[in-house]
């Protein structure tokens, strides 16, 4: 799947809908409007759809949906579909599963970052058939 950014910025309906998981003037989500991204992941939490990108710093960070839209509707085949406890879905890879993964990887711990980098390479070759 392949996102485009069509906002940097929530606007103010979207912030009333991500309520403490926004603060006006503190938040950021480091995604550049027009430049699309592929979707490593997607969840759900408190009813708002979130989905992962990388950045070039080789981190990965979760921003709503509702700042994108969807340029290759595709699902990876390598996500696996999770419930978890407090009710959130994901549809993550395997390996962003493990525990501490993506604390890991923000670190810059190199076998994190060659998971990434595995992923993104072969997400982007699902795509490119």
């Amino acid at each position: 799947m392949r996102v485009q950014c069509v906002a940097t910025i929530p606007s103010s309906e979207q912030v009333e809908q991500l309520g403490e998981a926004y603060r006006e003037g503190f938040t950021a989500y480091p995604v550049h409007e027009g430049l699309e991204y592929i979707a490593l992941g997607i969840g759900v939490w408190g009813g708002i759809v979130w989905v992962e990108v990388a950045m070039e710093t080789e981190a990965v960070v979760s921003v709503p949906m509702f700042l994108f839209r969807i340029t290759d509707p595709s699902p990876s085949s390598l996500w696996e579909i999770r419930l978890h406890a407090d009710g959130a879905l994901t549809l993550w890879p395997r390996e962003f599963y493990e525990d501490f993964f993506h604390d890991r990887l923000s670190e810059g711990r190199t076998a994190e970052v060659e998971v990434l980098r595995r992923v993104q390479n072969q997400m982007d070759a699902e795509m490119s058939l």
